[in-house]
């Protein structure tokens, strides 16, 4: 799929402030979405190149080089200065950086560590704050928080996505689609966590390769749809239609090859081919796995979808 360079992106901004709640958990749920993605992945591609793009590492080294950036520039709007500080086009920061030295679990650490800073500063938020407005020295656009925070989301969007580029080109040229954990045995755990990795990562293929052929997904309003060719093309579907759907999971539990998964479920409705804040939604969430003979048999969801059907609505009636 063709990704458009992130210099060349172009933003719709005046977000409204009814936005911003949705837009914090976004960049709340960065770090952890970005721990899954990479737990999945064959340890041995994470430091690869391809041509002169940055290492999957690298990517996730740039996240964290960009924080102290957001949290100045979030600086200069509750200061009420006219001008957001800049960043550094070159990114010297990344490149002289040596993040291909450094194990990923520090790079993630560092990431989560001050994302997690900055967003306890977005939590105290007033308003009046809120509303506050300085111009984007790049883009010559007026930026609230709110905006400059889509405007992070988006940012975190975009090397999560040249990371799974990377992965499926790297992993491709190895002839190994699949995890090295996964080359023996896996437990019915490690199942269910890798199949969380392909949702997350929006690998459709990988996807199907760990389902039974009777595979059978269970939608949280009973529903059953049966046969991994069925779901192959249902679960491409969804993903066009929330290409950033994401699960966290914060509890698993495992007996006799049956796995609980509980956790939240987000994603944002595409609208007219744009993700727009309004239609992003969150919520709790559990998953009921079965597994047999390291393959997902049965996936089923359980969640309150009130939120994501009055957004459906609303984009149907619009």
């Amino acid at each position: 799929m063709h990704r458009l360079p992130w210099f060349d992106r172009r933003f719709e901004l005046g977000l409204p402030l009814e936005a911003f709640p949705y837009i914090v958990e976004r960049v709340r749920g960065a770090p952890a979405r970005l721990e899954d993605r990479i737990s999945g992945l064959p340890p041995g591609i994470l430091k690869e190149r391809v041509e002169e793009a940055w290492s999957i590492q690298e990517n996730v080294g740039h996240l964290g080089d960009l924080e102290p950036l957001w949290a100045g520039r979030l600086d200069d709007l509750l200061a009420a200065r006219p001008e957001l500080r800049p960043a550094d086009l070159q990114n010297r920061k990344t490149h002289k950086a040596g993040h291909n030295e450094r194990s990923v679990d520090e790079l993630l650490a560092v990431f989560r560590r001050e994302r997690l800073a900055t967003v306890a500063r977005l939590e105290e938020l007033s308003t009046k704050q809120l509303e506050v407005k300085a111009l984007h020295p790049r883009l010559r656009q007026p930026m609230s928080v709110v905006d400059l925070f889509f405007f992070v989301a988006e940012h975190d969007d975009h090397h999560s996505a040249q990371i799974t580029a990377l992965a499926r080109t790297l992993a491709a040229e190895r002839q190994d689609v699949r995890p090295a954990k996964e080359a023996k045995s896996m437990t019915p755990l490690e199942v269910a966590d890798a199949f969380v990795a392909a949702i997350n990562s929006g690998d459709v293929n990988r996807l199907a390769g760990l389902m039974t052929p009777e595979h059978m997904f269970v939608d949280a309003d009973g529903s059953e749809h049966v046969g991994r060719d069925q779901m192959n093309s249902g679960w491409q579907e969804y993903l066009d239609f929330v290409p950033d759907f994401q699960i966290e999971v914060s509890d698993r539990f495992e007996d006799k090859g049956t796995v609980i998964l509980l956790g939240r479920a987000s994603g944002t409705f595409v609208q007219n081919g744009e993700l727009k804040p309004d239609n992003h939604w969150s919520v709790p969430a559990a998953w009921r796995v079965v597994v047999d003979s390291d393959l997902v048999a049965v996936w089923q969801l359980y969640a309150n979808q009130h939120m994501m059907h009055e957004i459906l609505k609303r984009i149907r009636a619009a």
